[in-house]
């Protein structure tokens, strides 16, 4: 796990990014992952762009705070952030994440944030991450795959070099 801190003023612009989100989401009466409507959701968008800042600073990568097109990576070109305020959790991945893109799961509160790692999304789909069933054995609406933290990529640089042929 990497300790990495944002300044505070490098915080709180990417708080008021989480902000303008949720503002966004309320108005276009966005739905959570399980097709509910949620207006409460302020820390969970908060959170999410702190750590998203967070990541592109530890990358050196240009953080896409400001847009909601769902289209343009949270970082760089093909970098998504996941994060959760446990420190326990395993890192979500629904159906409509890219299988080329490369997932970092964030965890804690800031200032105390912990980049766990990263995985491919191709491998985060596999057969035993998938979620089908809530704890109390209900379907989910909307399955997902959850990967814990151990089966993360710890390097938080990844190089890869085509072959010349």
């Amino acid at each position: 796990m990497t300790r990495f801190r944002l300044d505070h003023g490098e915080a709180f612009n990417a708080a008021i990014a989480g902000l303008q989100r949720r503002f966004r989401a309320i108005q276009r009466q966005a739905t959570n992952n399980q097709k509910e409507i949620i207006n409460d959701e302020f820390a969970t968008d908060i959170h999410g762009a702190i750590a998203e800042a967070t990541v592109a600073k530890v990358l050196g990568l240009y953080c896409n705070l400001s847009s909601s097109d769902r289209a343009i990576a949270d970082v760089g070109h093909n970098v998504e952030v996941r994060s959760s305020t446990r420190l326990t959790a395993a890192m979500p991945i629904r159906p409509r994440d890219k299988d080329d893109y490369k997932y970092y799961f964030v965890v804690g509160i800031y200032p105390d944030l912990r980049i766990v790692g990263w995985q491919w999304g191709r491998v985060c789909k596999q057969d035993k991450y998938y979620v089908s069933k809530d704890r109390n054995g209900q379907t989910l609406k909307t399955p997902y795959w959850s990967v814990p933290q151990s089966d993360l990529i710890h390097e938080l640089i990844h190089v890869e070099i085509d072959e010349l042929i």
